[in-house]
């Protein structure tokens, strides 16, 4: 088997919205629920490439705080679209939001985060600093981020992050 960064394996999902694989590929017709192999899943890609999202007013020459969100594993920054009421009372127009793609590495989605932000602002010597949002898999792609760039964030918040790892479903052949 070969490491493909859009296949994981997982221990639930709904075989309706997800393409069922073996592991040697083939895709016709062992039913998981009937025949207990090891399965992979190919996830949807939602996002080719990293990019930010926020506000026309957002001003990288500002000295205020802002706040980065960073989606969870299989979704995209729209999961932040119900609570930016919220966060707009807390940074005002200061609120940007991080997709990524998420079959890449941890590494490769902060690599692409610096770079985004690296092409707004020094990251050297930041004018300002970022409370940090993650949920899910956005929780550990931020907590890396903190860890490799201490002097851009003021204060990390993980929700449901998986920061010992996942459990992959590993059911033996009969």
């Amino acid at each position: 088997y070969q490491y493909d960064p859009g296949v994981v394996q997982v221990s639930y999902f709904n075989p309706n919205a997800l393409r069922v694989l073996s592991l040697d590929g083939n895709e016709n017709g062992v039913d998981i629920r009937t025949n207990f192999k090891i399965w992979m899943v190919r996830l949807p890609r939602l996002s080719q490439e990293s990019k930010l999202i926020h506000g026309t007013n957002f001003d990288f020459n500002s000295t205020n705080k802002a706040a980065i969100l960073i989606h969870g594993f299989g979704s995209n920054a729209s999961v932040w679209d119900g609570l930016l009421n919220f966060f707009n009372t807390t940074y005002g127009d200061r609120v940007i939001r991080f997709e990524y793609p998420s079959g890449d590495r941890i590494s490769s989605n902060v690599q692409g985060l610096e770079n985004l932000l690296g092409s707004r602002m020094s990251l050297s010597n930041p004018r300002f600093k970022f409370d940090v949002i993650g949920y899910s898999m956005g929780g550990v792609v931020g907590r890396s981020f903190a860890r490799e760039n201490s002097s851009l964030v003021d204060k990390l918040v993980t929700i449901g992050s998986p920061h010992h790892g996942v459990y992959s479903l590993n059911v033996l052949t009969t």
